[in-house]
């Protein structure tokens, strides 16, 4: 079975997706993310990255919790990208 490589998603990850605050990691995180979107890769996205992930933008980036959620919808949605944990995660992100 040939199909597009899987990749399990840290918090790093989608800081630096999100952030780009570090110019080569942000870069890489977009070229894994936007190949995710094109199919070539599929990404698991625990629901652990989504807590570390929240967690770390509100209390480091201080940014708003309507902000968080909009953008990680975006990443969420995106196809190839596979959030895998209770639903009731998904749900409060909604």
């Amino acid at each position: 079975m040939n199909g597009p490589s899987t990749c399990l998603v840290d918090a790093n990850v989608l800081l630096r997706y999100l952030m780009n605050d570090h110019p080569e990691h942000g870069r890489s995180a977009r070229k894994l993310i936007e190949d995710a979107r094109r199919g070539r890769v599929l990404l698991h996205l625990p629901f652990i990255t989504i807590l570390e992930t929240v967690f770390t933008l509100q209390k480091f980036y201080l940014i708003a919790r309507e902000d968080i959620a909009r953008e990680l919808l975006k990443v969420l949605s995106a196809p190839g990208i596979k959030f895998v944990g209770p639903a009731w995660i998904h749900e409060a992100v909604e």
